[in-house]
């Protein structure tokens, strides 16, 4: 397997739909394949790093989504996945956190939808607290940092997960904050937060009112 990674010379999105399809099949040969490259490209295997490929987090991406069909081991695996996203030192994107937010709430555990939550709410903070006192030629680069973290489909899995676990107090922060900063809220957020609602035994009174907040 490592010399046939190392001797390849496919495009990023071949290596993406290989990665998917053979995580699809074989999860840990799909991580096989991540992990060699970056021990590759640290002169394991006596291998000059240049010969192998570089991979981003898109491809790690591509794994979650194939690790998270398997609801049993999701929660273990996408985490697993995480921690390779470190260290091969690379940044999650907003889209990595939807995928993983997303797999773990199918698992029907929340104690690990709530590792995923507090992994994506540190991620917000980090983004928080580094946003002001940035040099002037990296502004723009912060205001795209700060529209990834504000994407709306991104507090959408958030409310989806606290949704199916009826979590309706962190719901209505979350929507809070969506409101407090400018999120656009969808019938996708309004109908997480009624089912959080519903699923948590809310009184009439509260239910309505988010009824009424719908229409």
């Amino acid at each position: 397997l490592a010399g046939y990674v190392q001797d390849s010379k496919f495009s990023v999105r071949m290596w993406t739909s290989i990665i998917t399809s053979v995580g699809g099949l074989d999860w840990q040969r799909g991580r096989d394949i991540l992990l060699l490259s970056t021990h590759g490209r640290q002169r394991r295997h006596g291998v000059p790093s240049g010969s192998w490929p570089r991979f981003n987090v898109m491809h790690y991406n591509a794994l979650i989504t194939a690790a998270g069909k398997d609801r049993a081991t999701a929660a273990r695996r996408t985490l697993d996945i995480f921690q390779d996203i470190e260290q091969a030192r690379l940044e999650p994107t907003y889209v990595t956190y939807i995928l993983y937010i997303a797999a773990v709430t199918k698992t029907g555990s929340w104690p690990d939808t709530e590792k995923a939550l507090a992994l994506w709410s540190a991620w917000r903070s980090k983004g928080q607290r580094e946003g002001p006192g940035k040099p002037a030629g990296a502004h723009r680069a912060g205001a795209q940092e700060v529209r990834e973290r504000r994407r709306p489909e991104l507090y959408n899995a958030v409310l989806t997960a606290c949704g199916r676990y009826g979590k309706f107090h962190k719901a209505k922060d979350i929507w809070a904050e969506m409101q407090q900063l400018g999120v656009p809220c969808d019938r996708v957020a309004y109908h997480a937060l009624l089912r959080a609602a519903t699923t948590a035994r809310e009184s009439r009174d509260v239910t309505h009112q988010l009824l009424q907040a719908v229409r």
